[in-house]
C-alpha cells in the first residue's frame, strides 16, 4: 500500500463513527513548508499522497522521495489558532519520546513562518499500512492493546507536568445529568456514583497516580502496518491523567463502533477489561463509567451550534453517542 504514518483511508462505507474531515491538501501548502520538508526529507520530493480523516482540517500527506518518504501534518495559525496549539503540544511529546516499537519515528518539527502567517509542521517517518476499521473486530482490540501494553511502560516513567484535563472533558455529564429537558437526564441518574468516582481518579489521584497518556486513541489514530504490527498515531492531547484512562477510551471506540458482543460485535468488552493486563486490575465499573461519561460528554456537545471550520464535527459527537447509548443502558 501507501507509505503512510496516517491512518486516513477511509472510505465512503464507513460509519459516521469514524471520524474524517475534509483536510488541506499538500499542493495547497505554502511553499515555506514545502521547502522545509523537503529539506527534511534530503531529496526531491517526486509525489505525494493526501490524507483524509481526523479531527483537523491541516494538511496530512505522504511525500515521496525517490528512496525515502514521510508523513508530514501542518496547519495554519491563523486559520485554526486551537489546531495549531495542538500540533505544537503533540510535536513536544514527539520530540521528548523515546524510540518506540509502535510509534512512529519522530523526523523534526518547525513553527514555519509563511507570507500567510505561521504554520505548526510536524514529520515523521512514513508507515506502510491501514487504519483499524469500524466495527472493531476482537483480534484487532487485542492486538492494540498487546501494543500499548508495550508503549505504556515508557509514557508512564515520562515526565509531564501537564494535565490533559480528562475529567473536565468528561463532567460534561453534569450538566446533562442535571437538565430537566435532556431526555438523557433520567438515563444518567443510576449512574450518578459511578460517575462521581471515575471523576476522582481519572485525572489521577493518590490511589491512581498520574501517567502521561495519549488521550485520543480510536480507529483513525491506530495503524496496522502489512506485517501486523501496531502503530499508534496523532499525539495531540497528551496529559496526565490515570494510567488506566487511555485503554478505556479505546474500549469506549470500539463500542460506538457497534464491536461490543452485545451490540452483535465481535469483543466482550468488559471481559476484555477484566483478563487483559494492560487494565491493571483495575475495577471494570471504572472503564465502564468512563465510556459513560465520554458518551454523554458528546451528546452534549452534539446539542451545540457546529464549529467554523469542523461541521465534520457535531455529526460525528452525535454518531458516537448514539453508538455509545445502548451500553449506557445495559449497565445501569
Amino acid at each position: 500500500m501507501r507509505a503512510s504514518a496516517d491512518p486516513r483511508h477511509p472510505g465512503p462505507s464507513l460509519p459516521a463513527t469514524y471520524l474524517r474531515g475534509r483536510r488541506t491538501g499538500w499542493a495547497a501548502a505554502p511553499p515555506e513548508v514545502q521547502v522545509f520538508v523537503q529539506g527534511q526529507l534530503g531529496q526531491d520530493v517526486l509525489r505525494c499522497e493526501d490524507r483524509v480523516g481526523g479531527m483537523s482540517t491541516g494538511v496530512a500527506a505522504v511525500v515521496h522521495g525517490s528512496t525515502r518518504s514521510l508523513f508530514v501534518k501542518a496547519i495554519a495559525h491563523d486559520d485554526n489558532p486551537v489546531g495549531h496549539e495542538l500540533y505544537r503540544r503533540e510535536a513536544a511529546v514527539a520530540a521528548r519520546l523515546p524510540a518506540l516499537p509502535h510509534v512512529p519515528a519522530f523526523v523534526a518539527e518547525a513553527d514555519v513562518p509563511t507570507r500567510g502567517g505561521r504554520w505548526a509542521v510536524i514529520v515523521q517517518e512514513a508507515v506502510d499500512g491501514d487504519p483499524v476499521r469500524h466495527p472493531w473486530s476482537r483480534a484487532d482490540v487485542v492486538d492494540v492493546l498487546d501494543a500499548w501494553q508495550g508503549v505504556a511502560p515508557v509514557l508512564h516513567t515520562t515526565s509531564w507536568d501537564v494535565s490533559a484535563e480528562v475529567g473536565a472533558f468528561l463532567r460534561g455529564w453534569r450538566a446533562v445529568h442535571d437538565d430537566p429537558d435532556d431526555l438523557w437526564s433520567e438515563l444518567l441518574r443510576p449512574w450518578r456514583t459511578r460517575l462521581e468516582e471515575m471523576d476522582a481518579h481519572v485525572d489521577g489521584s493518590a490511589l491512581h497516580p498520574p501517567v502521561l497518556g495519549h488521550l485520543d486513541l480510536r480507529a483513525d489514530n491506530v495503524l496496522r502496518d502489512d506485517r501486523g504490527g501496531v502503530w499508534f498515531l496523532d499525539w495531540a492531547h497528551p496529559g496526565s491523567t490515570a494510567p488506566w484512562t487511555d485503554p478505556a477510551v479505546l474500549l469506549a471506540d470500539v463500542v460506538a463502533s457497534g464491536g461490543d458482543r452485545l451490540d452483535g460485535g465481535e469483543v466482550d468488552v468488559s471481559g476484555l477489561w477484566r483478563t487483559h493486563p494492560v487494565a491493571g486490575g483495575v475495577d471494570v465499573e471504572l472503564m465502564r463509567a468512563v465510556v459513560v461519561g465520554l458518551a454523554a460528554a458528546l451528546h452534549q456537545r452534539s446539542r451545540q451550534p457546529d464549529l467554523p471550520g469542523l461541521p465534520h464535527r457535531r455529526s460525528w459527537t452525535r454518531a458516537m453517542a448514539a453508538g455509545l447509548r445502548p451500553f449506557l443502558l445495559r449497565h445501569r
